[in-house]
């Protein structure tokens, strides 16, 4: 079972980290500029201490080559969708790539949600090109995977919903599926503590009863 929920998801901590990332790029350009501008001076009045010239010039170079990016980054709009119910053990494990941009991850790594570190690395990866909304889509597929546990799938730096690996993982699935249908049913949403659809159910095609097309019936609860 796929959930689409995390498409949804609000990432703060991501959402930091990027304008952090642009702050500090804009006041290294801003630097970048003074120092060019400065060693132009120099250059100008016919400066005779090159060393201090040499300086500028390694100031420069730091700045143009002091960030450095880790292969291909995934924008925003890709995600990893898995089973929110999790994997037994010894079954067949997969996880579905989609992705709104051309970029195609070459490998996906499963991070232990206890230590953060790498448990399990793979180039499993099936492709099937574009499907509906999504320009690129593929299944990892972690079969050979069998340590119990909780873990993230990670590709191209996105990150996954929790997953679990255990042997009670289907335990409750009744009640899991219930909770879906309660959330999903027309008329007061215990979930979102609100009525939703209170005026969808009109009659089509019911003159053979002797209803007129388009009557309103009250059908919520269904």
């Amino acid at each position: 079972m796929t959930h689409d929920s995390s498409i949804f998801q609000f990432d703060a901590a991501k959402l930091i980290n990027r304008l952090i990332n642009l702050v500090s790029l804009f006041v290294i350009y801003i630097l970048m500029i003074i120092l060019t501008f400065n060693y132009l001076q120099l250059i100008l009045i016919n400066m005779t201490k090159t060393s201090f010239a040499k300086l500028y010039l390694f100031l420069i170079a730091l700045t143009l080559f002091s960030f450095t990016t880790e292969g291909p980054v995934a924008p925003n709009n890709s995600w990893i969708r898995v089973n929110l119910l999790g994997y037994q053990p010894s079954s067949s494990k997969v996880a579905i790539w989609a992705s709104k941009s051309n970029i195609t991850p070459n490998k996906f790594d499963l991070v232990s949600k206890e230590t953060g570190k790498v448990v399990f690395s793979s180039k499993q990866i099936q492709y099937f090109g574009k499907y509906g909304p999504f320009s690129t889509t593929a299944r990892f597929n972690f079969s050979t995977f069998k340590t119990p546990g909780k873990y993230i799938i990670r590709a191209n730096n996105i990150n996954s919903p929790e997953i679990t690996i255990g042997d009670d993982v289907y335990h409750h699935t009744a009640d899991f599926v219930l909770r879906y249908m309660r959330q999903q049913r027309s008329g007061f949403n215990p979930y979102l503590k609100d009525s939703c659809h209170t005026h969808d159910g009109f009659v089509l095609y019911g003159s053979k009863a002797g209803i007129k097309d388009s009557t309103h019936f009250d059908a919520s609860g269904g």
